[in-house]
């Protein structure tokens, strides 16, 4: 289910994205109010806006989505394998999720010790280092305990407001530095 608006744009660069995504919005905001109370209560997210969030691009934060050099983002055949995101959880945004396309072995994670928050990190920041736990999709809703094992170590560093430099560390590493394997991504 989705719905679309002409007048509405998202992302910092929108020209990356399908169009209908670059025109999304809640379809929940054209329901009738009955319905949409009914639907709102079967959701889990219970932060505002409570038919939730996708476009976490900040201009001039590392917040957001970002695309590996060289990549036409999703607009691109397979694009979503080229991606990485830094976002808020789907059901309770105080917390930080790093999203890793394929080429940085695609999984959704959570950051250990929830900082720094990715509107806080910008050009001037340095590197920055996210300890990341791998978790599924609502998984703080499964009633089972969270994981709390390190799986890896991803090392940031804003360029400028266009591109970012990332390293994936396999486990948990103290003061990693970049090496020949790190990549470049771009809004």
């Amino acid at each position: 289910m989705g719905a679309y608006a002409r007048n509405v744009f998202h992302y910092i660069n929108p020209e990356k994205y399908p169009v209908p995504e670059q025109q999304a919005v809640s379809p929940l905001r054209y329901f009738e109010p009955s319905l949409r109370e009914a639907v709102l209560q079967k959701i889990k997210r219970t932060a505002e806006p409570r038919d939730g969030e996708f476009d976490f691009d900040v201009r001039g934060t590392l917040a957001g989505n970002w695309f590996l050099e060289g990549k036409d983002g999703y607009s691109e055949e397979g694009g979503a394998a080229y991606y990485l995101s830094f976002a808020y959880d789907a059901y309770d945004p105080r917390y930080l999720r790093v999203s890793l396309g394929l080429t940085l072995g695609g999984y959704l994670a959570r950051v250990k010790g929830n900082a720094p928050d990715f509107k806080s990190v910008g050009v001037n920041s340095g590197r920055i280092v996210y300890k990341l736990i791998s978790v599924g999709e609502g998984s703080e809703f499964s009633g089972g305990p969270m994981p709390d094992t390190v799986v890896s170590t991803l090392l940031v560093e804003m360029i400028n407001e266009e591109k970012i430099k990332v390293e994936l560390f396999e486990g948990e590493v103290d003061n990693p530095s970049f090496t020949a394997n790190a990549k470049f991504f771009t809004r």
